[in-house]
């Protein structure tokens, strides 16, 4: 039954397109290190992954993983968890777990999705529970669903990897946008971030001192690459 399920005029451009790369990596293969080992393997190994949980999704729908969100949220978060006390740093990272023999992946892209689904899950129920919410109920979502985005925020922030944790927020901010939720509560949150920027940034060019106590040194010297990144811009 699932076979006849297929649209094969997406089934085989897309499996064509894989044994492209396969064999691109391979060919390029010459021009890579021996430690990164056999790389066009390593990319057949996580297609094979890849067509075994579409097969997987097709059998059991997506009520399955909406089923058991809350167990992906728990099960990306303490992935994310692990990676700061086991991972092996990677240029000063602790993003990725690595597997012997098939290479690494990186947990946070993995809680994008979880993210997503949690999201998601949340947002059908209260418009389930309230058709016409008040202004304490959708303040009060509003806060159950940022505490859900904060926690894998502040994990994936320890690692550290800043941009994941922007790629939370704009998750976040896109899904409750669409759900319906009063426009006033974007603008509010908007001058709430902007005042906030704002003073972070003055405390950064004006008082470094009095930033780096506050916020540490690892998120100046992040904040120092992007600012010397654009001079450098500037300049050229």
């Amino acid at each position: 039954m699932i076979w006849k399920q297929l649209n094969y005029r997406i089934i085989i451009p897309v499996f064509l397109l894989s044994i492209i790369s396969i064999v691109s990596v391979y060919s390029a293969l010459t021009y890579t290190s021996s430690s990164l080992g056999n790389l066009a393997v390593k990319q057949g190994i996580w297609y094979i992954v890849g067509w075994i949980l579409v097969i997987f999704l097709m059998k059991y729908k997506n009520e399955y993983l909406y089923q058991r969100t809350w167990y992906l949220y728990i099960i990306g978060n303490i992935l994310l968890l692990l990676l700061l006390f086991f991972a092996d740093p990677i240029n000063n990272s602790k993003c990725w777990f690595v597997i012997p023999g098939i290479g690494s992946f990186q947990p946070s892209e993995f809680m994008k999705i979880f993210l997503m689904l949690t999201l998601a899950t949340m947002i059908h129920n209260f418009r389930n529970d309230y058709e016409t919410p008040t202004w304490k109920q959708e303040l009060f979502f509003l806060i159950k669903t940022f505490i859900i985005v904060l926690i894998p925020s502040i994990l994936t922030f320890l690692q550290p990897d800043t941009g994941c944790v922007i790629m939370y927020l704009v998750i976040y901010a896109s899904m409750i946008f669409v759900s319906g939720i009063r426009i006033r509560w974007f603008v509010l949150a908007g001058s709430l971030l902007g005042i906030a920027v704002g003073a972070c940034l003055w405390l950064y060019f004006y008082k470094e001192s009095t930033f780096i106590h506050l916020f540490g040194s690892s998120l100046y010297y992040r904040l120092e690459r992007v600012f010397k990144w654009q001079r450098d811009l500037d300049c050229n």
